[in-house]
């Protein structure tokens, strides 16, 4: 395991004040740093302005004393339009790019995702580790769209000398141990907010969702590998899991649930969201419209190539069935994040019930 200093971006008015900010994400989500707290190095900045709004001597020190970076950053909401992410996910992606030039030539890590392909007219049914960005087909979802210049400028600074990996994720999921998650997530969102809603929808799509634990794991293990340079890396689950059985396995873990047609479950939800406007779903609703939901579906994604490394690595990644689900519901209630179910069964079903009847891998 690496020992060297990491360098953490944050908005901040100070290092003191950006140093703060990290401790209280580590304490949000529940991560023991222990002693390796000395090695993390707050930089108080933001993506969206000039050099992060350091000084040019503060910018040019920074590229000189770090070896490598990982991007992860970004504004990340499906309802955003384009012009709304421009200035964090494309051009904070460009300042990143210019640091990576500054001084010494670094490794440059890019955390791009899945909805790079969400287009309705992709041609083909899978999309391989290989395949080129230029075969996306027309995007409509502006983050979509932010991520998918983002990483072509990734892949133009790779041709010019920059060593870069890019890595697409799925859906970011519960953490598998600590149970942690992020509230604005949107599976969080869907969850909480049919719970209120007392209605789920009953449609044919399927998910992936990866536990974030895994998902970090993966990313720096598979980085630290020989031979990745200039690859892409798909961090998706091999097993997807059906929309309707996640209802299903809420309606069995105790919450009361009606499970009606999409269509009707949308009309219904708009019309309980302005009586109600503090339900979860409230501030996502143009998500389940036909111009961003509809146009914006997603195809297999092929990982042999990251099963691979993950395999060397002795990493596998869970599937989402009902243990895992029934995992991350005791989370969210532990943290008042949603109600308890009738009867509490999330606690008392410890045993698991068959895992999930989801597509079978591809590779």
């Amino acid at each position: 395991m690496t020992r060297v200093p990491v360098y953490c971006l944050v908005r901040g008015k100070s290092e003191a004040d950006a140093l703060e900010r990290i401790h209280e994400a580590l304490r949000q989500y529940k991560i023991d740093i222990g002693n390796d707290s000395s090695r993390v190095i707050a930089v108080p900045g933001d993506l969206s302005q000039t050099d992060f709004g350091q000084s040019e001597e503060g910018f040019l020190k920074l590229a000189a004393e770090i070896t490598s970076i990982y991007h992860c950053a970004a504004t990340n909401n499906w309802v955003y339009p384009y012009h709304m992410l421009k200035a964090v996910n494309v051009s904070g992606t460009h300042r990143l790019i210019r640091l990576a030039w500054q001084k010494r030539v670094k490794a440059f890590h890019f955390v791009s995702t899945v909805g790079v392909f969400s287009s309705k007219e992709y041609e083909n049914e899978f999309v391989s580790e290989q395949e080129e960005l230029d075969h996306s087909g027309p995007l409509r979802a502006g983050i979509a769209q932010s991520k998918w210049i983002a990483e072509r400028a990734v892949q133009y600074a790779r041709e010019a000398g920059i060593p870069t990996v890019v890595y697409r994720p799925s859906d970011l999921g519960s953490h598998s141990s600590s149970l942690a998650f992020n509230a604005k997530d949107h599976m969080c969102l869907m969850i909480s907010g049919c719970i209120q809603f007392g209605k789920w929808p009953e449609m044919d799509r399927l998910v992936d969702a990866v536990p974030v634990d895994f998902a970090a794991k993966a990313l720096v293990r598979i980085s630290q590998k020989d031979g990745v340079t200039g690859r892409t890396f798909h961090l998706t689950n091999p097993v997807r899991t059906p929309m309707n059985e996640i209802g299903q396995w809420l309606r069995e873990l105790g919450y009361p649930l009606d499970v009606i047609p999409y269509t009707e479950w949308v009309r219904e939800l708009k019309q309980h969201c302005r009586s109600y406007p503090g339900n979860a779903l409230a501030a996502i609703l143009p998500f389940f419209s036909d111009a961003v939901l509809d146009n914006s579906p997603l195809p297999r994604f092929c990982n042999g190539g990251t099963l691979d490394m993950l395999t060397e690595c002795k990493l596998e990644c869970p599937p989402l069935d009902r243990n895992l689900l029934r995992s991350s519901l005791i989370g969210l209630v532990r943290e008042g994040y949603l109600p308890a179910p009738v009867g509490n069964r999330i606690a008392a079903d410890s045993e698991p019930r068959g895992v999930s009847r989801g597509s079978a891998p591809e590779r």
